[in-house]
């Protein structure tokens, strides 16, 4: 039913049907990622300031907004119960790092799956278990890092530069 689009720091949210321009947002700082929650009930905007914005759909209104200071979010990946997956990265700087991190927009919790200086070149989150990144990093080379949703501390690493993709089923990689 819905429709949005961004300009550098501005969020419109359309009537698909209608094409009605329901609302216009501005934010202090770039979108630089949005996606819709799973349950279609908020739009979850990414900044280049590291803030999350949680937005509620019906209300229209903001909620849950999250820091992560200064590291510009680059994408996010709503999961179940007001969990986001997100990766950031400032490449601005020579000493670059890049944090895959799990944040309960609930509390306020969030976890690292990374730690390590890397750029994330690319990732994807499979429907029901998987979390995939392709990495690179100065002392290690390209390696694609595979985590599961529910246990990030069960991961495996395959070697190598590659595309990422999930079969449906989530049995190939």
């Amino acid at each position: 039913r819905y429709a949005i689009s961004t300009a550098g720091v501005t969020l419109k949210l359309w009537d698909f049907s209608t094409g009605v321009c329901l609302c216009e947002k501005q934010f202090a700082r770039k979108i630089t990622s949005l996606d819709i929650s799973k349950d279609a009930k908020r739009i979850i905007v990414g900044c280049s300031d590291g803030s999350i914005k949680n937005w509620d759909l019906a209300t229209l209104k903001q909620s849950n907004a999250k820091e992560f200071p200064k590291q510009p979010i680059q994408k996010i990946y709503p999961i179940e119960n007001e969990k986001v997956l997100c990766y950031t990265s400032d490449y601005r700087t020579e000493n670059f790092q890049s944090k895959i991190l799990l944040w309960d927009m609930r509390n306020g919790e969030k976890k690292s799956l990374t730690t390590s200086r890397m750029k994330i070149e690319e990732m994807i989150v499979s429907s029901k278990k998987y979390i995939v990144a392709a990495i690179e990093e100065e002392d290690k080379g390209s390696y694609i890092k595979v985590w599961e949703r529910n246990s990030p501390q069960n991961s495996f690493s395959i070697q190598g530069k590659y595309t990422l993709g999930i079969t449906p089923d989530e049995k190939l990689l």
